[in-house]
């Protein structure tokens, strides 16, 4: 039967992870409950045919019980297929995390490059909570895999907001030497542009692609991929291909329900 390998807690989320069941044709189902009101069973996915979900809007400081349901298809469900059999999983348990206070939400909301960040537009998380990333073994330096200690997802699934500036409060009294003894600075280095502007063409035809420029965005200008002094036309011919690339009528066939919400999210936002 399905079991879950791995259950990773946070504050108000549980990532699950799972090994392929052995069958060709299979979709999952998610299911979670509070281990004190077990009869309470809240599906928290559906249909996924990936070996991860992330169960949002958990109660956090809480013990709750997940359980992994195999359904296994004749043929592929989107062509007729019928269910062949069903393997219901145990229960297991995990803990969320601590519940996230005031000065949590006030000090940890920024990345590891500076930059603060806020809601996430994968799920309902309202404000990112930079979360302890040495613990577990990475690919590499990227912010994809910097978390968020209250819904799991990645920083860069999160909106930049602004960016954070340390203030020493003592350094107003420290005694500063004359103009005339003091170093010559040497030059300051120069920042690396990054770039702003962008076409929907560049992906060639990845949604992802548009999904995470959007993201990344620090201006509604480079939500829509031009620079800040373009013209009507240019923003409005922007806004068109954008939009459309990810409209809601154009993602609703898709298989993956997250990549869904993500450009229904982002949708919002152009």
């Amino acid at each position: 039967w399905p079991v879950p390998k791995e259950l990773r807690p946070f504050s108000e989320a549980v990532v699950v992870e799972w090994t392929k069941f052995p069958a060709r044709h299979v979709e999952y189902q998610v299911e979670w409950a509070d281990e004190s009101e077990k009869d309470k069973i809240t599906v928290a996915r559906s249909r996924e045919t990936m070996t991860m979900a992330r169960v949002h809007e958990l109660p956090a400081d809480s013990r709750l019980i997940f359980r992994l349901t195999a359904k296994v298809y004749t043929s592929p469900p989107e062509q007729g297929g019928e269910i062949f059999t069903e393997a219901v999983g145990p229960w297991e348990e995990a803990e969320t995390g601590a519940t996230i206070d005031k000065l949590e939400e006030g000090n940890l909301c920024v990345d590891p490059l500076a930059n603060l960040r806020g809601r996430c537009m994968d799920c309902s998380c309202h404000g990112f909570v930079l979360a302890e990333y040495g613990e577990r073994p990475r690919t590499g330096d990227t912010l994809e895999e910097v978390s968020c200690r209250r819904c799991s997802c990645s920083c860069v699934r999160h909106f930049i907001i602004g960016e954070f500036h340390y203030r020493n409060p003592s350094a107003a009294s420290v005694k500063r030497p004359p103009v005339s003894e003091a170093p010559k600075a040497l030059p300051a280095p120069k920042e690396e542009v990054r770039p702003i502007t962008w076409k929907v063409e560049d992906g060639e035809g990845d949604i992802q692609f548009v999904l995470d420029k959007v993201g990344e965005a620090h201006t509604l200008y480079e939500t829509l991929g031009v620079s800040g002094d373009a013209d009507k036309a240019m923003i409005r011919s922007a806004y068109r291909q954008v939009s459309l690339s990810i409209h809601p009528d154009k993602v609703g066939h898709l298989k993956d329900l997250d990549l869904q919400k993500q450009a229904e999210n982002a949708f919002k936002v152009v």
